[in-house]
């Protein structure tokens, strides 16, 4: 049983080499999404004043 101890450790240190590589990207990625939502934002807030600027 002692080498099922071992195992959480090497997944956790696993887990952490993964996250370190992820981190940059996800950083990048996130910021991309918010350039996008604040795009379709600015998008609807103009569509809605011009459409209502028509009415």
């Amino acid at each position: 049983m002692e080498g099922m101890q071992e195992l959480p450790a090497q997944h956790a240190s696993i887990q952490e080499s993964l996250n370190e590589l992820l981190l940059p990207w996800m950083h990048r990625y996130h910021y991309w999404i918010q350039l996008q939502i604040m795009a379709v934002q600015l998008a609807a807030v103009s569509n809605h004043s011009s459409s209502s600027a028509i009415i």
